[in-house]
C-alpha cells in the first residue's frame, strides 16, 4: 500500500514538472509573439507619417489604407494576446491545482516555490491585463495620428 502511493505521488511530482516546463515555454511564446504583432501594427500606424517615405506628390502610402489595416491589426492583436493570456493562465491554475494534491506539506511548497521563481512582471496577473493596455494603447496611436492628419 505504501509503495502505491510513493508511486503515486512520484507520478504527480513528473506531471508537475511537465507542467512547470509547459508554462515557461508558453510563457516565453505569448511575449514574444504578443511583442511582435504589437510593434508591426504600431509601425503600420506610422508608416504614412515618416517623412522619409513621402515624395514630392505627397505620401507613398495612403493614410486611410494603414489606418483600417492597422486597425484591423490592433483587433488581431487583442485576441492573439487575450487567447496566449488565457493559456499562460490555465496552465498555472492547474499547476497550482496539481501541487494542492501532494500530501508532504514540504514537498508542496518547494513546488510552489519553483513556480514563483518563474513569474516575472509578464506572467498569470498581468498576462491578460498588459494585452488590453497595449490594445488601447494601439487604437490611442492610431486614432490620434488620423485626427493629427485630418485637422494638422
Amino acid at each position: 500500500m505504501e509503495n502505491n502511493v510513493l508511486k503515486s505521488e512520484k507520478d504527480l511530482l513528473g506531471l508537475l514538472n511537465i507542467y512547470l516546463e509547459e508554462w515557461k515555454h508558453r510563457d516565453n511564446i505569448m511575449w514574444n509573439q504578443v511583442f511582435r504583432i504589437y510593434y508591426a501594427t504600431l509601425i503600420i500606424t506610422i508608416l504614412p507619417y515618416i517623412e522619409i517615405l513621402k515624395n514630392d506628390s505627397g505620401n507613398k502610402f495612403d493614410n486611410k489604407i494603414c489606418f483600417w489595416i492597422s486597425l484591423i491589426m490592433s483587433f488581431f492583436f487583442l485576441y492573439i494576446g487575450l487567447a496566449y493570456g488565457l493559456r499562460l493562465k490555465a496552465i498555472g491554475d492547474t499547476y497550482m491545482k496539481l501541487c494542492m494534491m501532494i500530501e508532504d506539506e514540504r514537498i508542496r511548497k518547494l513546488k510552489i516555490e519553483d513556480m514563483n521563481k518563474m513569474i516575472t512582471i509578464f506572467t498569470k496577473p498581468l498576462s491578460l491585463s498588459i494585452p488590453i493596455i497595449l490594445f488601447f494603447s494601439l487604437l490611442f496611436v492610431n486614432f490620434l495620428a488620423n485626427i493629427i492628419c485630418v485637422f494638422g
